[in-house]
């Protein structure tokens, strides 16, 4: 596929100012294959690495929605186990800042964080097809994107290289936020038992 891409642009991989990759948060396996195709053609042809949040991009990848008008732009997308990656950037056309670096957090925790931030404008992640009775009115309108892709990491790697935030091959890695990446089957079962309990709060606790 990167041989195809290449070719379509009629370039070779020395041609190229860095390889931008997406560094998380996301899957685990996932966001490992990508820093480890990254760095392996970041070294085979002695380029630097762009390296991109996986939110940062699909903020961008909403950006040219009233681009002239102020806005803050929540993305949540979701982390299962009940908990949501989000971050809060806040831009106008090609000037953006971040206002919370990427959290995770349940679905009311994030909420309550987000009180002394609002009005927020738009809404973009998958959250809101998985947790959505949990987010109404939490902003203006939500954007349809569930996921980034290669163009807006791409994009942004591109002004990582304007901007000269690039590192060494070597010093490429992903950004996990959780480390507890499953829980164990006790965990599972007293999670299964919270939930009944709370389903039913007039229920004698389970034990």
């Amino acid at each position: 596929m990167i041989e195809a891409v290449l070719g379509d642009a009629a370039v070779t991989l020395v041609d190229c100012d860095a390889i931008a990759f997406s560094v998380g948060p996301g899957s685990f396996t996932g966001l490992r294959v990508g820093c480890a195709v990254a760095q392996g053609l970041a070294f085979g042809s002695s380029l630097r690495i762009a390296p991109v949040g996986t939110l940062s991009a699909i903020a961008h990848s909403v950006a040219a929605i009233d681009p002239t008008e102020p806005s803050r732009i929540l993305v949540a997308q979701d982390a299962r186990m009940g908990e949501i990656y989000w971050t809060l950037i806040e831009r106008a056309g090609s000037w953006s800042r971040t206002i919370v670096e990427t959290t995770l957090a349940s679905p009311q925790a994030m909420c309550d964080a987000l009180e002394v931030h609002r009005p927020i404008g738009i809404g973009c992640g998958n959250a809101w097809t998985l947790h959505g009775a949990l987010l109404d009115g939490l902003v203006g309108r939500v954007v349809t994107r569930q996921a980034a892709d290669a163009v807006e990491v791409a994009q942004l790697g591109v002004i990582a290289v304007r901007e000269d935030r690039l590192v060494k091959a070597e010093l490429a890695s992903p950004v996990y936020v959780r480390n507890d990446v499953a829980r164990t089957t006790v965990q599972r079962e007293a999670l299964a038992r919270d939930r009944l309990q709370a389903a039913a709060p007039g229920a004698a606790r389970l034990s």
